[in-house]
């Protein structure tokens, strides 16, 4: 197949892109390790003594970050039979625990990991991988021909857009909740360190409760809004006011905004064409509430196998807004500036910086470890697609 004809093709030049994010990144998050250990905020020999005597702890971190993963892979299964499109369980599990595995590995490289997941899931050398299922008699009727791998494809991107946004939107909302409850909870009860009273003045425990409850209402407010876009998308006249505002863009030679236009009523068309329903987000809802569950306990048994004292409510508050901290460049496979931002966030409840920022490391690499033994695991069987997407020119 031609690349022009091929709808996953990507130039190689978009792989040396994400290649030199990923090596500028990881100096980034070097640079950021040198600074913690220097501010005495990473303990080396905390981390070698958990290693050493509590590897149970650390084994079952990675555990649950491998049923998350289960749990997520689920959840993007159930998107694809909500929009009509059946693959094959295997060909899926292959896809996601390898675009997962170099997604840590090459940062910002969003749009290549998809391309490089649908094209797994199509199967390079094996393209029955891959089969629409009629919503209805009636329709196959009405359509007795299969619909071209453009169409697949298309409501594959969809599905990974559909996919992000649940498991965004249910981080968010689980902890906006936690945090609401948190800021109900007298601040003497929200910490375990022993000099709490020192730390805080009875003013500051109240700007504190009301800092946590103002996070709460936006982490709120975000994850409903999130959660709208399928019903706002497939409105007619928010795709009038899209095509207006893009072709005002257009006169006035504004690129950026007509693709970003471009790419949000393609989104907008492809949700109005698979005929998006909410109660059919109500599995994928679920299944992302049980991943999150098990991310909690991901950091958590970091934090025992450090003898960190974390509350484990503390995590569930706080870990949805590591996450989206992940987005950001600054360190590689979550390790680097992320424990700074980790040692910020819980710093209202009073945990000692050099317990987070060293469970934030532990975990981080348990992570990064774990997503690529599972993605290795997988890669062995695809190699060859894998080469060929990427290489694809």
């Amino acid at each position: 197949m031609s690349q022009e004809n091929d709808p996953t093709g990507r130039p190689n030049r978009r792989l040396r892109k994400s290649l030199i994010q990923s090596a500028v990144l990881a100096c980034v998050g070097l640079a950021f390790l040198v600074l913690l250990i220097r501010l005495e905020w990473i303990d080396v020999s905390m981390l070698a003594k958990a290693v050493e005597n509590n590897a149970h702890w650390i084994l079952l971190s990675g555990l649950a970050q491998v049923v998350g993963l289960t749990f997520a892979l689920f959840r993007y299964r159930s998107l694809l039979r909500a929009n009509g499109v059946e693959v094959k369980l295997p060909a899926v599990t292959n896809a996601t625990a390898v675009g997962t595995a170099l997604g840590q590995w090459l940062p910002g490289a969003m749009t290549l990991i998809e391309a490089l997941r649908i094209g797994l899931m199509f199967g390079a050398h094996n393209v029955q991988n891959l089969s629409q299922q009629a919503e209805s008699p009636d329709s196959a009727a009405k359509s007795p021909s299969a619909p071209s791998r453009i169409e697949v494809v298309g409501k594959l991107a969809l599905v990974g857009f559909l996919d992000r946004l649940v498991g965004l939107s249910v981080f968010l909302a689980t902890g906006g909740l936690i945090l609401a409850f948190l800021s109900t909870t007298p601040i003497e009860h929200m910490t375990t360190a022993a000099t709490w009273e020192d730390q805080m003045t009875p003013s500051s425990s109240w700007n504190t409760q009301q800092l946590l409850l103002g996070i709460s209402l936006v982490s709120l407010f975000a994850s409903l809004s999130l959660m709208l876009i399928p019903g706002v998308a497939t409105s007619k006249k928010v795709l009038a006011l899209m095509q207006r505002v893009r072709d005002w863009s257009a006169r006035h030679n504004s690129r950026m905004v007509q693709r970003v236009l471009g790419a949000a009523m393609a989104l907008a068309l492809s949700m109005t064409q698979s005929r998006i329903r909410y109660r059919s987000l109500l599995l994928p809802l679920l299944l992302s509430l049980f991943s999150n569950l098990c991310f909690v306990l991901n950091y958590k048994f970091c934090a025992l196998a450090l003898g960190a004292d974390i509350h484990v409510l503390h995590i569930a508050g706080v870990i949805p807004f590591i996450g989206l901290a992940s987005l950001l460049p600054l360190g590689f496979g979550g390790i680097g500036g992320y424990q700074l931002v980790a040692v910020a966030l819980f710093q209202p409840f009073g945990v000692d910086p050099t317990s987070i920022a060293s469970t934030s490391l532990l975990q981080g690499t348990v992570v990064l470890l774990t997503q690529s033994l599972v993605g290795l695991f997988f890669l062995r069987s695809s190699l060859p697609q894998v080469r060929a997407i990427l290489q694809r020119g």
